[in-house]
């Protein structure tokens, strides 16, 4: 939920960790994992 990320986001700056932390949405992880493909008939 936005609110669950937000709270991730401001605990990562509290502990100064986003230089090696990232908060993403599940939606973010299924677009970086997928494979594009030309659409062939």
């Amino acid at each position: 939920c936005p609110f669950c990320l937000q709270m991730f986001e401001d605990g990562i700056k509290a502990k100064a960790a986003e230089e090696w932390l990232k908060v993403m949405d599940i939606a973010e992880l299924v677009e970086g994992s997928a494979v594009y493909r030309p659409y062939s008939t």
